[in-house]
């Protein structure tokens, strides 16, 4: 885990602010492929998250491998609600397939009973146009 991940997770909101001031790669990912801001969505840390976000972090990062989670799809399958509406305010992709199971956040908050999570992802997806319009 790096250094930024690892205050991420702890929500350690007074490490960050040094460490992204230092210059630490706000994305890098570590051994496991996250993110910083991916850790942050796992446990629950908004304050961290939020931080993250505000230095620049993608809210939909991810690495090439597309089996890996997104901060949202994991905030999401944990149910860290005040996460999922911060990083869908700062532009996560809601229709994004991720994870191992290829499938949208929304998917992973109705699998797991958080269906006001599930609804707010819902009302949030991007509009389809329809073929021929």
């Amino acid at each position: 885990m790096t250094p930024l991940a690892s205050a991420a997770f702890k929500g350690d909101v007074i490490t960050l602010r040094h460490l992204v001031a230092e210059g630490y790669e706000i994305d890098e990912a570590d051994e496991n492929g996250y993110s910083a801001l991916t850790y942050a969505s796992h446990s629950g840390q908004t304050d961290a998250a939020r931080v993250l976000l505000e230095a620049g972090a993608d809210p939909t990062v991810r690495q090439s491998n597309d089996t890996f989670h997104t901060p949202l799809t994991i905030a999401a399958f944990r149910g860290h609600f005040a996460i999922v509406k911060l990083l869908v305010a700062y532009g996560a992709d809601v229709d994004m397939y991720a994870g191992i199971w290829q499938v949208p956040a929304e998917c992973y908050a109705r699998r797991q009973g958080y269906h006001h999570i599930s609804e707010y992802l819902e009302y949030h997806k991007k509009a389809k146009p329809k073929p021929g319009h």
